[in-house]
């Protein structure tokens, strides 16, 4: 059967390319293979395509989400073309199939790089062209794009608070098969609120969303940048914590504190978004650890719901790096405790 369906899939995809090359979408030549390539967490699938003379990769959007991420990705991509953000080239789209032909950008992702990397400066080097190419979308304005999903949708306390208690259910009973006390889930839910609260209280900017080292891809050094569709606005530190706690790869100390830095003295700074640099550190340090608890509740939810035990690997990673951070805000003493009293256990 599944065979059958993947023998199906990859026959649709065939078709919608050779439509393609008869529009003149792409050169029409004879098509070589159709192969699915590796799924991650996502409801897209996608497919590299060999020609005679060409590669191509064809993503196909399977499951309609809270927007048309299909319809978001082309605009958000038109957004940061139109600022000199590098992503991939589309050649061709079909609204009723959820269908982008588009550049093939190879295989190295940015996380694969650092595996090969000869030193501490070379892992600057590249952070910080990633980062410049941060500061370009931090500086769209998004208030030019009013019918645009990214605008309407935002990390407000209420988006950020249900990403919490998708972590506490999925991490503490679908992962841990832990049962929190009454007491403990009302302490975790107020501190999460407040903690949310204070993330949604200064001036956003439209993020990336999704902004870590396997969504950057290397090609002939430059970076291009991928899975954008899910922009939304919400505070500047959301994307700069997604690469720099990158819960796939720990960046060197020093670089974490250069490329923050960085980050301020070309951007923030001049914005007057934030106060002073110990206001953006203050920022930083309560989305990290928000960010950094909606991942545990992510792998947690592949491992334990999907079976996908590739995540596996990053939880524990994950839950030491949360714990650096608890440790800096002294009021959240209760909400660690809590957390480690059950992690620890198991």
């Amino acid at each position: 059967m599944e065979a059958k369906m993947k023998e199906n899939d990859n026959l649709l995809v065939y078709e919608l390319v050779e439509d393609s090359m008869k529009k003149g979408s792409v050169p029409k030549e004879n098509i070589l293979s159709v192969n699915r390539l590796p799924g991650d967490a996502s409801t897209r699938t996608y497919y590299r395509i060999n020609t005679e003379n060409n590669r191509y990769v064809v993503c196909l959007e399977t499951v309609k989400n809270e927007f048309d991420a299909r319809s978001n990705f082309l605009v958000v991509g038109e957004a940061f073309l139109k600022n000199h953000v590098r992503t991939p080239i589309i050649y061709d789209t079909i609204d009723k199939s959820g269908y982008i032909l588009q550049e093939d950008l190879g295989d190295e992702t940015l996380l694969m790089r650092f595996a090969h990397i000869n030193s501490i400066d070379e892992e600057y080097d590249f952070l910080k062209k990633a980062v410049d190419n941060l500061i370009k979308i931090h500086k769209i304005k998004y208030e030019n794009y009013p019918n645009a999903n990214f605008a309407k949708l935002m990390f407000d306390q209420e988006k950020l608070l249900s990403e919490m208690n998708f972590s506490i259910k999925n991490f503490f009973i679908n992962f841990l098969g832990h049962h929190l006390s009454e007491h403990e889930q009302q302490c975790l839910i107020l501190h999460f609120e407040n903690l949310c609260k204070k993330l949604s209280d200064t001036k956003f900017v439209l993020c990336h969303r999704d902004f870590h080292t396997r969504n950057i891809m290397v090609v002939n050094e430059e970076l291009v940048l991928i899975d954008f569709q899910d922009a939304r606005i919400g505070i500047p530190q959301y994307d700069l914590v997604s690469i720099l706690e990158d819960c796939y790869h720990k960046v060197n100390d020093q670089n974490v504190e250069k490329i923050k830095r960085y980050y301020w003295d070309n951007f923030l700074k001049a914005t007057g978004y934030q106060k002073s640099y110990e206001d953006f550190e203050k920022y930083y340090n309560l989305m990290a650890i928000q960010r950094i608890f909606k991942a545990v509740g992510s792998f947690s939810f592949f491992v334990s719901q999907r079976k996908d035990y590739r995540y596996l690997k990053y939880i524990g990673y994950a839950m030491e790096k949360l714990k650096e951070f608890l440790f800096k805000d002294s009021s959240l003493n209760e909400l660690r405790k809590i957390i480690y009293g059950h992690y620890y256990t198991n």
